[in-house]
């Protein structure tokens, strides 16, 4: 998936709440690049999150996999729900068996949009934008959830494995 087609899932999901979710998906997929961009800046701002300026600096080509409820990281919310978020190390399955979040979290209609944007950072996966659908989904027992995501790369790692490549080759001369 590219990162135009990235941003136009950012401002769909975003402008969900309206009622037609087929009508908004048609809109938005009619949109220039640059119209997409300047929307989803302009939803990321009124929605207070910072996922435009996420996908803007990713890759031009990102992730898109079923991912188990296990490899799955919820990122803060709000103060109100972050201390029980905290309680379960914020990994999505043990808050998908804490009722009293689950009660938070209660239905408000159906969920048109299943796709969360994340970040893959080690073995897990860090939802970015989708964090209250992904704990609604979850409470509801989905126990896979299709994430389109960028890989973080540790690049310290890839600076030690890159010295230890080259050092192998030097010791063999």
């Amino acid at each position: 998936m590219d990162k135009n087609d990235v941003m136009k899932k950012h401002v769909t999901d975003e402008m969900s709440k309206f009622k037609n979710f087929e009508a908004l998906e048609e809109f938005v997929n009619t949109l220039q690049p640059a119209q997409i961009c300047q929307l989803g800046q302009w939803l990321s701002s009124w929605r207070n999150n910072s996922v435009h300026g996420f996908i803007c600096a990713g890759p031009a080509e990102w992730w898109v996999d079923k991912v188990h409820i296990s490899k799955i990281k919820m990122t803060k919310i709000n103060e109100k729900i972050n201390p029980l978020l905290k309680e379960h190390g914020y990994l999505l399955e043990g808050i998908s068996q804490d009722t009293q979040i689950c009660n938070k979290f209660e239905r408000q209609g159906e969920i048109k949009s299943r796709s969360l944007i994340a970040q893959k950072r080690g073995g897990k996966f860090e939802i970015i934008d989708g964090n209250h659908r992904a704990v609604r989904l979850a409470c509801d027992c989905t126990k896979e959830f299709e994430l389109i995501y960028r890989v973080l790369v540790d690049l310290r790692q890839l600076i030690v494995e890159g010295f230890k490549l080259a050092w192998g080759a030097v010791e063999k001369v």
